[in-house]
């Protein structure tokens, strides 16, 4: 398996998307107009459009700091690249893997970063793994802080997530000192395993080039990113008439994110929801106020993102167009 093999099979992956999202899309429509019909929506008749407005311009600065973020990462491999480039291919991957299973995002991104910014995949690839380990070490830490505060101490949950993440990490290891071994082999491998472990091989090899002072830079931006949750948050909840402290509504938040991003569904729609909702509960707003909340705050990230994504979509293919039909 060539890389120009891999580029066509994630071109197909892309193409595979546009149902995907169209399902992700009519998925979205249907469980509005049961939330519309289903709940009392009164709290939100309070929210103006300043209240919108700025929830909106915090949603593009966190999708801004974001994009630093992958920036950072490309640059720690070597890889230098214009920041709104970066960005435009940041944000129309986030669109895949919100309209989509499967995290399609990743694969276009890979795609989009050879095609227009010259990134060999085996490259893309080490930088999402990086970027992706990074992040979760950070929210790792930040999600534990807070189920330490709103479930009470280390039990529950915490001590066999923290079990499983500790296998995880024991098979990753294992996973990448075989593959190191067979990549560095010189016996010819045939069959299927030869050309994915060799793809592989030329991750790990790109990932151990990595500069860590750049790598570990990234916390400045997702630092900035938190800070930018807890001011969306507290300015959502004001806009509701919810009453809740404000450290305390971050620790929600984040919960609520890790609990979408685990369930793998598209947007992460109705785990996220819920799971906001419940955590807001346990922590004395009143269940309608919740429900509110998280409605707005669905509407001005995950719609907002939708949109924007959708435009730098376009955006790269019309420059894949240009690169196709230019001599």
């Amino acid at each position: 398996m060539t890389e120009s093999t891999t580029v066509t099979q994630v071109d197909r992956s892309v193409r595979r998307k546009r149902w995907a999202s169209s399902l992700g899309a009519v998925i979205l429509l249907a469980t509005a107009a049961w939330a519309l019909r289903r709940f009392d929506w009164s709290p939100l008749r309070s929210v103006t459009l300043r209240d919108y407005s700025l929830l909106s311009a915090l949603v593009v600065a966190q999708n801004a700091v974001g994009a630093a973020s992958s920036l950072m990462v490309l640059r720690s491999l070597g890889h230098r690249a214009p920041y709104l480039s970066v960005l435009t291919i940041t944000q129309a991957s986030v669109t895949a893997n919100y309209a989509a299973p499967g995290r399609l995002g990743m694969p276009a991104r890979a795609v989009w970063q050879l095609h227009l910014l010259g990134v060999p995949l085996s490259v893309s690839t080490a930088g999402m793994v990086l970027e992706t380990g990074v992040g979760l070490v950070y929210g790792g830490v930040v999600a534990v802080w807070s189920a330490m505060a709103l479930l009470g101490g280390v039990g529950g949950l915490l001590a066999p997530l923290a079990a499983l993440l500790v296998m995880v990490m024991v098979m990753v290891w294992l996973g990448v000192r075989r593959a190191d071994r067979a990549a560095a082999s010189d016996s010819p491998r045939g069959g299927y395993l030869g050309p994915i472990v060799a793809f592989f091989g030329n991750v790990r090899r790109a990932m151990a080039t990595a500069q860590a002072a750049t790598l570990w830079l990234t916390a400045v931006p997702w630092c900035a990113a938190i800070l930018l949750t807890w001011w969306r948050g507290t300015i959502a909840m004001s806009a509701v008439g919810g009453q809740v402290d404000a450290i305390r509504l971050l620790q929600c938040m984040v919960l609520a994110y890790f609990a979408g991003q685990l369930s793998m569904i598209p947007m992460g729609l109705g785990a996220k929801d819920a799971s906001l909702v419940a955590l807001l509960g346990k922590s004395g707003v009143p269940a309608h106020t919740a429900i509110a909340f998280a409605a707005l705050d669905r509407v001005a990230t995950t719609g907002l993102t939708l949109v924007i994504g959708a435009i730098c979509a376009g955006i790269l293919g019309l420059k894949r167009g240009r690169q196709v039909v230019s001599p």
